[in-house]
């Protein structure tokens, strides 16, 4: 993941005397090929390795069978791009926004074709109608943006600038904690075996799932296959599922996406359906191994409600019945996962930990170490779909101060801090005295498990509205931190890399002042890059400057177990039959 902003060129810009369609060019290939091509090129976009290198190697990959003529005429266009576009332009081509616009494409429009272009020819075709597609998505974009909806002289110009252009890609940037999907998922079911039986077996019997177990072992196997890697071939991430005999089949069939002949296939469809059967080889091949992690728990979550007798068959009561079955797993999320996350984070360096009681004015989490105070929220919300293309500001606007200002997220942390002035949180006697005799020092931090909420811009409008209710005499009594918004899945990453909270400190140290010092460079010389890169979210930039190499997959079992152990849920409970 890159905090760089740079340009890619698409058909117009490489081959400016042609205008081909996108059909004529893929006339005589057919969409099999064309979609199992586009997967394994976006699998390689997840190896271990930098971006640059992983850009070398596929633009090889595909252009070494083109004609010297191609190839010259390749190399000629990039390096005049280079020159055009200042420098933005960095060498790449393939990037999943794009194959994923082209996958879907061909399984709106699904053919066969009888006798196929073969060869280099071939591949040099598959290359020119992928690069419609980035003319065709970028094109897109820009009419889907209005830029006179808000005045420049208004004071959430720039906040809507880091917004609107890039909110309906963003989630593109999501990678996926294959550990933190796996304990939610747990989770979730651990309590629907308890509360809620007769749907959680109901659900199962869709997969011939006798245990929760089985349905986790089978989102295990799917995991695996994200992470196997062969850093000797030409496509080292290219994995094919084969279950005809495996227990998992119904389930794995279950996330198959079907394709149309005139469809009308949406992105949506893409995330809920992460796999595709390939014919030629009788398996499964993952469009996109990010959506595949992610799709652990939320198809669980939403499946158990909405494929189960759990949703009333009465339309005028099913939003009622999904709010309170929606409240309660944000409930549990916010008891099974922050705790246990936070606890292996502090190791046994906390002077005092302590966890949301039920009491008013209490932290989900907090921790103190010495004279520092790291005070935590958890949010458990799901960003709605239907604001990813939300083209009125106002409503995105209103959506995030819904959840996160007044009396939620920054009214609680202010409430808390108020409480820490009048020293009392019981729960911790030697704060009072800690007070008493020096200064503290507070770090405000919102927790989320939904990667919208890392939205560049978010971060720095909601610090802003923070400062304007902490009273002056708080911020003279207390060493008060900016703001920081987490999301869960990155303390859990720095959980599997050993980290520790001196750590997370110095991570939001570095991020304050990587984001201060582009803060001055923007106002000296505005522009989108500079922009983007000022108002980055932690987690991208702990992704981008901080974040180690994935851990191996033995490494990760032992973590998960540990924090299976933390909550409570016990394994051998999860596999008992139903």
């Amino acid at each position: 993941m890159s905090l760089e902003t740079f340009t890619i060129p698409g058909y117009r810009d490489i081959f400016t005397d042609q205008d081909e369609s996108y059909e004529e060019l893929i006339k005589d290939l057919d969409s099999e090929t064309i979609i199992t091509l586009c997967s394994m090129l976006n699998s390689e976009l997840t190896c271990p390795e930098p971006l640059p290198e992983i850009q070398k190697r596929l633009i090889f990959l595909i252009s070494k069978n083109f004609t010297y003529k191609q190839k010259y005429h390749l190399v000629e266009t990039l390096s005049h791009f280079r020159i055009t576009s200042s420098g933005i332009f960095q060498g790449g081509l393939i990037f999943r926004r794009y194959l994923l616009a082209m996958i879907l494409k061909e399984l709106n429009n699904y053919r066969t074709v009888s006798s196929q272009t073969s060869g280099p020819e071939k591949d040099y075709l598959f290359f020119k109608a992928y690069l419609k597609i980035i003319d065709e998505v970028n094109d897109s974009d820009l009419l889907k943006i209005d830029f006179s909806e808000i005045e420049k002289t208004n004071p959430l110009y720039i906040i809507w600038l880091c917004w609107k252009p890039i909110l309906s890609q963003f989630e593109l940037m999501e990678k996926g904690n294959m550990v933190f999907e796996m304990l939610k998922c747990a989770c979730l079911l651990d309590f629907a075996k308890n509360y809620l039986p007769i749907y959680l077996k109901e659900y199962l019997n869709k997969f011939g799932f006798e245990s929760p177990g089985q349905l986790l072992a089978s989102f295990s196997s799917i995991n695996r296959a994200t992470e196997l890697y062969r850093p000797m071939d030409d496509f080292r991430k290219y994995t094919l599922l084969n279950v005809n005999e495996n227990s998992s089949a119904k389930h794995v069939k279950s996330q198959s996406i079907t394709p149309e002949i005139n469809g009308s296939l949406e992105f949506n469809d893409l995330k809920k359906s992460p796999l595709f059967y390939y014919t030629k080889r009788q398996s499964y091949i993952i469009l996109d191994y990010y959506f595949a992690r992610k799709k652990t728990f939320r198809s669980t979550y939403f499946e158990l409600f909405h494929q189960t007798s759990l949703k009333p068959n009465n339309k005028s009561l099913q939003q009622k019945a999904f709010n309170k079955y929606s409240q309660e797993i944000g409930d549990l999320l916010e008891t099974k996962c922050l705790k246990p996350i936070v606890t292996l984070l502090a190791k046994k360096d906390s002077d005092k930990m302590h966890f949301d009681d039920q009491s008013d004015g209490i932290p989900d989490g907090y921790v103190r170490i010495g004279r520092k105070i790291f005070l935590f929220e958890y949010k458990a919300y799901f960003f709605p779909e239907n604001l990813v293309n939300e083209l009125n500001f106002n409503k995105i606007l209103q959506y995030f101060n819904d959840r996160f200002t007044k009396k939620k997220g920054i009214g609680q942390l202010k409430e808390q801090i108020t409480k820490i002035f009048n020293s009392k949180f019981e729960f911790d006697n030697e704060l009072k005295h800690l007070i008493e005799s020096g200064r503290i020092t507070i770090y405000p931090i919102i927790t989320f498990n939904d990667y919208h909420f890392g939205l560049t811009g978010l971060t720095q409008y909601l610090d802003s509205e923070f400062n304007k209710i902490i009273p002056n005499e708080y911020h003279e009594k207390f060493a008060i931190m900016p703001l920081a918004l987490i999301n869960l899945e990155t303390i859990m990453d720095m959980v599997l890399t050993d980290q520790s909270f001196s750590d997370l400190e110095e991570h939001l140290y570095s991020y304050n002042k990587f984001t201060s010092n582009i803060h001055h460079r923007l106002f000296n010389s505005p522009d989108n890059a500079t922009l983007n890169t000022a108002f980055v979210g932690f987690d991208q930039y702990y992704h981008s400057k901080i974040a180690s190499h994935p851990v191996s997959f033995e490494k990760t079992k032992i973590i998960l177990n540990n924090l299976l152990e933390l909550t409570g849920i016990s394994m051998d409970e999860l596999n008992k039959k139903m």
